[in-house]
């Protein structure tokens, strides 16, 4: 089923769509309600996403366009991963931090670790504005950040990055400064502001609510300047600024007179394209199954050359897209983990891969929480930690890519910005008195 034939499904039985995304969304809260701690928890927001996505297989279920095993496959891995995502005890930021180990030029180091971020990914933007143009005067960001982008190696970096640089612009705005300092903290806000409007980027305000859920949870560590009520009582705020940032890049880019509201409308309806392309009359099972886990973890093996370019898989999503229209270069739908277990690991398989997910998406929230609560710059490695799990839910291979961009760009910088604290506070030991240990001898 290509997408005209879905939204003119759609179009034709509205209320039966709602119903399914009453019945997504219900089911979402009554697994997530007792984790709830801030609607800008990164994992949450990729599940308010994924419910919206999941609505169309129940709805295409209730027409009987899919058939009970293909519903079957989607229901048990989705279910799969939400109990796995709550295996582990909910983290609790209330708790009383009494075990904050301060590391010696932490906060140096973190300011080191800032202005590196920020001016490699001012200098990296700028030249891909250059060289392609910017994305918010452009009626599709495709023609920027498509698959033929020369820029592609460019563009992996600035996209690490700016959670990282949004996350230390907004921890700095709330912590005690010097005024140079302050001047620059004010800078990067405004860069990151202005990056992520010519950028046409509608989720902007979901990486500053990311910041803000950092801080909302790790207030006590990072010794900031506004309390854990006062970040709720921010958050909420930022609820309604982000739906009219949201509505105000769609109405720039399609200056051509579309309704906002339409257009946001039909990106959350499209948002499961992955399920009515691959569903409905078995179209997954006509796809190339690949070479098991090889397949799973192809991005990693073929990082470190364990595998050939030959045994890289076919996105799904690309293949999704040959199969409707062969010929046309698009990346097609998200790798979604219900689907990529299925085509290459099987039924079974695909159970234990989707809780597996969970499971680690849960590890790393709740329990990896308290080990990284105990200094300023573990911080960092969790917040790197958490959006990577968070995309497991959205599109797996996504997350696999984010990863190691994590490791092959974040940690080096992390590592630098160490290094630089200590060598500038380093203090060369004063030489020996020879007179005075010759008298004394």
């Amino acid at each position: 089923m290509n997408s005209g034939d879905f939204f003119l499904l759609l179009y034709g039985n509205l209320w039966l769509y709602f119903l399914s995304l009453v019945i997504s969304f219900f089911s979402f809260f009554v697994f997530y309600k007792r984790y709830f701690i801030s609607i800008w928890d990164p994992i949450l927001v990729s599940l308010v996403f994924s419910a919206f996505a999941c609505a169309t297989p129940i709805f295409l279920f209730m027409l009987g366009k899919i058939s009970w095993f293909y519903f079957l496959v989607f229901l048990s891995t989705q279910l799969a991963f939400l109990v796995g995502l709550l295996v582990c005890k909910p983290l609790n930021p209330r708790v009383e931090n009494s075990t904050i180990y301060k590391l010696e030029h932490e906060q140096l180091a973190f300011k080191i670790f800032f202005i590196l971020v920020f001016f490699i990914h001012l200098i990296l933007q700028l030249y891909i504005y250059k060289e392609n143009g910017i994305p918010v005067f452009m009626f599709s960001k495709l023609e920027i950040y498509g698959a033929a982008d020369i820029l592609q190696f460019e563009n992996r970096i600035v996209t690490i990055l700016y959670p990282f640089l949004s996350f230390c612009a907004v921890y700095f705005l709330f912590t005690k400064k010097s005024f140079g300092f302050r001047i620059f903290t004010w800078i990067a806000i405004i860069w990151v502001i202005i990056n992520g409007i010519l950028s046409a980027s509608r989720g902007f305000f979901l990486i500053i609510g990311e910041s803000i859920f950092i801080l909302l949870i790790f207030y006590d560590t990072l010794e900031t300047k506004f309390t854990f009520i006062k970040f709720r009582m921010l958050e909420r705020k930022m609820i309604l600024w982000s739906i009219v940032f949201a509505l105000l890049v769609i109405m720039v880019q399609f200056s051509d007179g579309s309704n906002p509201f339409y257009v946001l409308a039909y990106r959350l309806a499209a948002s499961g394209d992955s399920y009515y392309m691959s569903l409905p009359n078995g179209v997954i099972d006509q796809m190339d199954h690949g070479h098991g886990l090889i397949s799973i973890f192809s991005s990693p093996l073929k990082m470190f050359g364990l595998i050939k370019d030959s045994q890289m898989p076919e996105s799904i999503g690309y293949q999704l897209v040959h199969y409707y229209t062969p010929g046309l270069d698009f990346t097609g739908p998200n790798s979604r983990h219900t689907l990529i277990g299925y085509l290459y690991l099987g039924l079974g398989g695909a159970i234990v891969f989707s809780f597996t997910l969970g499971f680690v998406a849960s590890f790393v929230r709740n329990i990896l929480y308290y080990v990284c609560r105990k200094n300023k710059l573990t911080v960092l490695l969790y917040l790197g930690l958490l959006i990577f799990v968070s995309k497991f839910e959205m599109d797996y291979f996504t997350a696999q890519s984010y990863f190691i961009n994590f490791l092959l760009f974040i940690i080096p910088l992390l590592v630098t910005a160490i290094f630089l604290a200590e060598l500038l506070k380093f203090k060369p030991l004063a030489k020996p008195d020879n007179q005075k240990h010759l008298i004394e001898t």
